[in-house]
């Protein structure tokens, strides 16, 4: 990823800032943001879709992993980083769009202060706190190292036209719950098992399945993924049961036995 990111230094002052959670999302998406208009291929959509200067695609779990490269056991959920990323939304650092397929989330006022060599740059200070709806910069600005390896100047033109063919859905390429290799390693030998019973795996039947993991957790998604597997005729995943017949995980009060 090239280019960089300009912070100002009244971005101290800010209540962004003041939350240590929310200024790395915050840093977070200004890296991630787009620097110029692209066309992006995404899974499940049939058509690319345009991707504009200060805008990102993403997803629950993406953010997730983009926000914990390294996974601990402190690390707070994919559900708790979303709802930081509606609390920027709410102090309108940011607008989130939410497709069927993918979240769209643009920064505001991004070109406005990203100029392009040095314009502007003295004009408008940056503020975290500022609002989309006014005239004001949101809290750090995005200056990328521009097109000038290449000897091209100014801001680049909006490609008019998606490049052609169509996406078709992997599963593969699904955005998995689970950050581990050996989740990674249990979906793909999932997809095979699939392909060898034939029986498609849908996009639907992607996400209700992954769905499913993500609420049992890691441990008990792997052994049902392995049953399945190992059932050679499964074409679905089911929870784990213990030694009582019950669903591992979930305990119930057996009742009490006559005298």
């Amino acid at each position: 990823m090239d280019g960089w990111v300009k912070l100002h230094r009244k971005s101290i002052d800010s209540r962004v800032f003041a939350r240590p959670e929310l200024w790395k999302l915050w840093c977070l998406c200004l890296i991630l943001a787009n620097y110029r208009d692209q066309w992006a291929e995404v899974p499940g959509v049939l058509s690319p879709v345009l991707v504009k200067r200060g805008q990102f695609i993403t997803g629950r779990f993406q953010l997730h992993s983009a926000y914990y490269p390294k996974r601990r056991k402190t690390d707070k959920s994919p559900s708790t980083v979303w709802r930081w990323l509606a609390e920027l939304e709410k102090w309108e650092n940011l607008h989130i769009k939410t497709h069927k397929r993918f979240t769209l989330v643009t920064i505001c006022n991004y070109s406005t202060y990203q100029a392009a060599s040095g314009e502007n740059e003295q004009q408008n200070e940056p503020l975290v706190n500022n609002r989309c709806t006014t005239g004001e910069q949101p809290v750090h600005t995005t200056k990328k190292e521009e097109e000038s390896k290449e000897g091209k100047e100014g801001k680049e033109e909006t490609p008019l036209n998606p490049p052609r063919g169509k996406v078709g859905f992997d599963p593969l390429k699904a955005e998995l719950p689970f950050d581990s290799p050996e989740f990674a390693k249990a979906w793909q030998d999932f997809c095979q098992h699939r392909r060898n019973v034939k029986v498609t795996l849908t996009e639907l039947a992607t996400t209700r399945i992954l769905n499913k993991c993500q609420k049992w957790g890691e441990v008990l998604a792997i052994m049902a993924i392995d049953a399945t597997i190992a059932s050679d005729k499964w074409t679905d995943i089911y929870k784990p049961r213990d030694s009582d017949g019950q669903p591992k995980g979930e305990h119930h009060d057996r009742p009490g036995q006559p005298i």
